[in-house]
């Protein structure tokens, strides 16, 4: 079974994403984690291996104290959290990137950072979806496992 990781503060886009998942038929391939908070999402990527990282791009700004374990400085001040996520995600997983925003996502703003963009709402996304999940050969899914055993093994 492949494993996703949902990162979004608003609870109702979490429910839509699990009805989305479940109306695409993947309720069987995908298992789904959540995140509220950009902290909570980067502690289960340490602590567990994901095949997808769903990110809210827009979820808050970086507003006060450094976040210890993002590496977030006074210059972040007033980037979107979730890029901040995502940029930290690509320096300890392989897992397939995804961005999940309601609103136009540029180069200037990130895009670079992902592999794929899922436009709220999530409403007839059903075919979006399993295009996404489905995209990832068994090539690569078998490459990206060997590395992650044997960084285990280390």
């Amino acid at each position: 079974m492949l494993r996703a990781l949902i990162v979004d503060d608003n609870e109702g886009s979490i429910t839509s994403f699990r009805y989305l998942v479940q109306n695409a038929g993947l309720d069987n391939t995908l298992m789904v984690d959540t995140a509220s908070t950009v902290e909570e999402g980067y502690g289960k990527l340490q602590s567990k291996c994901y095949d997808y990282l769903f990110i809210d791009v827009t979820m808050g700004e970086i507003t006060e104290r450094p976040f210890v374990g993002l590496g977030i400085s006074a210059r972040d001040l007033g980037q979107p959290l979730g890029l901040r996520l995502a940029e930290k995600a690509k320096e300890v997983t392989d897992a397939t990137l995804i961005a999940i925003t309601a609103n136009t996502l540029d180069k200037a703003h990130g895009r670079e950072l992902f592999n794929y963009i899922l436009e709220k709402p999530f409403r007839g996304k059903q075919e979006t979806l399993k295009q996404i999940i489905n995209r990832e050969t068994d090539e690569e899914r078998n490459a990206r496992l060997i590395k992650e055993i044997e960084s285990e093994r280390k």
